[in-house]
């Protein structure tokens, strides 16, 4: 049976791992590990509502609209081929919901990607360092739901103009 100290490199790497981890048992046992918890939490809270400030908070109101823009063109297309509103087809189709969770991904990924760019330069500029949860939050809070949305509100209103303008035919 191999020792612990054998699966290190050289001693140095056991040394310094073995002092990270009594650092860190002396601070877990200097503060209560739900205090610790809750001031992350709320350091990353703050950091979460504090964005509408500073560099780069016009994104804030350009990437719904963006994603908006994605979602008028896709219930377009969803009214034309006579299909039901996304967003209601996602929730009750359980057979059909991955192919409709795969079609929306690819009409908006670029949108989520360039949205993630976006907030991990303004994390940048602003914090001097990458917190890729708090982008992801954020990329996926400004840019799903408003796609989501106005995907499903145009394809009803559209079939709604589209089923009022056609002229009936009277047999």
């Amino acid at each position: 049976m191999r020792s612990r100290k054998a699966a290190f490199k050289s001693d140095r790497d056991y040394r310094m791992v073995n002092g990270h981890a009594a650092v860190l048992a002396v601070s877990l046992r200097s503060h209560r590990t739900d205090s610790v918890m809750m001031d992350l939490f709320q350091q990353h809270w703050d950091m979460l509502i504090g964005r509408p400030y500073g560099p780069l908070a016009a994104r804030l109101v350009i990437q719904p609209i963006v994603a908006a823009i994605f979602g008028v063109r896709a219930g377009l297309a969803d009214a034309r081929a006579c299909r039901r509103p996304y967003g209601w087809l996602v929730v009750t189709r359980d057979g059909h919901r991955h192919t409709l969770l795969r079609e929306g991904w690819l009409d908006i990924r670029r949108l989520f990607f360039a949205a993630l760019i976006i907030d991990l330069i303004y994390e940048l500029i602003e914090f001097r360092w990458v917190y890729p949860g708090q982008a992801l939050i954020v990329a996926a809070a400004l840019a799903l739901p408003s796609y989501a949305l106005v995907r499903g509100l145009t394809n009803r209103l559209a079939r709604r103009w589209r089923d009022a303008n056609q002229p009936t035919t009277a047999v």
